[in-house]
Formats: C-alpha cells, structure tokens, sequence
C-alpha cells in the first residue's frame, strides 16, 4: 500500500519525507529499516533515508489512498511497514462515539494508524507533482550565491541594508579604480539604490564531498557554505555552530551538482 509524496531517485520511488515545492532543498527520501541499506542513504530513526538535491529526482508524484476501516469510509494519509496512519473524514463526537479515544486532525476528524491487513476497498490513485530543475537557470560558468548588483553595466556580488548597496570586487583582480580597498584585501564600494539598475539574489545548492550544502555566498575562488545535520565529516574546513549545523570556506571547484535559482530583488523589498 502506498500513501503520501513520492520521489524517483536513481530509477526507484522512495517515500518522501517532506514536499512543499522544495523551499527546503534539499529534501530528504527515506526506506523501510526491514530492507537493506539502499545506495546512499544512512541509518535514521524510522529506518533509512537519504538527503537528495532536486537535480537528483527524475519524477515526483502524490499518491491519494481512500478505503475502508471497519466499513468507514477512510483517508490514507501515510504508511510505515505494516501500518497505516488513518483519517476519519466527517465523523464527530456525536456521530462517531467510538472514536472520541483518538486524537482529533484538521476539521475535527479522527486520526488513527491501524494495520494495513485491516483495510479493505483500497483505492490508490496517483497525482504527478512538479518536477524539480535541471542544472542552473543561470546561464553563467561562474558559481553564484548571496546578492548581486548590477552598477553601470556590470554584475557585482553586493550586500544591501537601508544606507544602500555594497559593491564587492575580487582581491586578486584589479578594481576599477572608484572601488576601495580594505584591511581584508577586498574592494569595495557603497552606492546609492537609485544608483543600482538591478538587485539580483541567487539561490544556490549543490553537494561538497558527497554531501548536500547550500552555497551562502561566493567571494573569488571560495564558496562559503552551510550544511545542516550531525553525518558529515568536516574536518577543518567546517566549524560546528548550534542546531547540527556546519559553515566554511570552501574552494568553488569542489563543488558539484551545482543548482543556481536567481530571483529578482524588486524596488519595494529594498525600502
């Protein structure tokens, strides 16, 4: 029996763990503990699961299950081994007393995980979901993440608060000559928003050593990364912050299954 969001990876539908339009890449598939270890996926607390980038998945799709438990009409909402996690749609405390021991859902209906054995009329029907974007829609050769600025005609990493827009320039390369040089090494160049044509932000995933990050920001040859969990083996390059959570400085061409989602910054988020 089937219930609930499915990914294909690597040619095989894995239950996943979470969808929602993948504002959270990326996301996780899992597998039954009573199987054996599948390519890539770690031991986790309710069996396998393996974190994937959108790039990963060939196809996603929801499964819609209805049945009967008992000869009532019920929703399928998951499935764990042997059992299902039930919703009873439309019964209340007056129409349904038997069932006023379960905890109550959305609307007031009941919920319960049963066995699937004790399930009958089943009927499963399949709804595709979007598929996720292959490769960049940045058409660039270059790693992007973080903010960027477009300033007479060229595209500038950038950062913004309500003073106006920090222009940001490679320290191994000559800049142009109104730009600033720090104590870091970095130039720099604060100007006006009326200054700026466009204000652009780049999401950015992609995987360092195998694992799933996401790229923050790239400055020159180095992309500082985030990765959240307690599986990965950081050595030096990563220092461990609160939360399971890992950040550094990496260098770009270690990075692989890069996915870059530019978006537009417009006037009325600047103000």
């Amino acid at each position: 029996m089937r219930a609930g969001s499915y990914a294909v990876v690597d040619g095989v539908a894995y239950p996943l763990v979470r969808y929602e339009g993948y504002e959270d890449a990326p996301m996780r598939v899992e597998a039954p503990h009573d199987q054996p270890c599948p390519p890539g996926f770690s031991r986790a607390a309710t069996g396998w699961e393996r974190r994937v980038l959108p790039e990963e998945i060939t196809e996603i799709f929801q499964v819609c299950t209805t049945a009967r438990h008992r000869n009532r009409p019920v929703i399928v909402n998951g499935v764990s081994g042997s059992h299902a996690f039930i919703e009873y749609p439309g019964a209340d405390a007056r129409t349904a007393p038997e069932l006023t021991h379960l905890r109550s859902g959305r609307e007031g209906a009941f919920r319960d995980m049963v066995g699937i054995d004790e399930l009958t009329d089943v009927i499963e029907q399949e709804v595709p979901l979007p598929v996720p974007p292959s490769g960049s829609s940045w058409l660039s050769d270059q790693v992007r993440a973080g903010l960027y600025a477009l300033f007479e005609g060229v595209t500038y990493p950038a950062s913004a608060d309500r003073s106006g827009v920090r222009l940001w320039h490679p320290r191994a390369e000559a800049a142009p000559p109104f730009f600033e040089q720090r104590r870091n090494g970095e130039w720099e160049w604060r100007v006006g928003f009326d200054e700026v044509t466009a204000l652009t932000y780049v999401e950015t995933t992609a995987r360092w050593r195998g694992n799933p990050i996401t790229v923050e920001r790239v400055r020159g040859d180095r992309a500082e990364i985030c990765y959240v969990g307690n599986d990965i083996d950081a050595g030096p390059d990563l220092q461990y912050e609160p939360h399971g959570v890992w950040r550094g400085a990496v260098p770009v061409h270690d990075l692989t299954h890069v996915i870059q989602l530019p978006r537009d910054v417009h006037w009325s988020v600047r103000n």
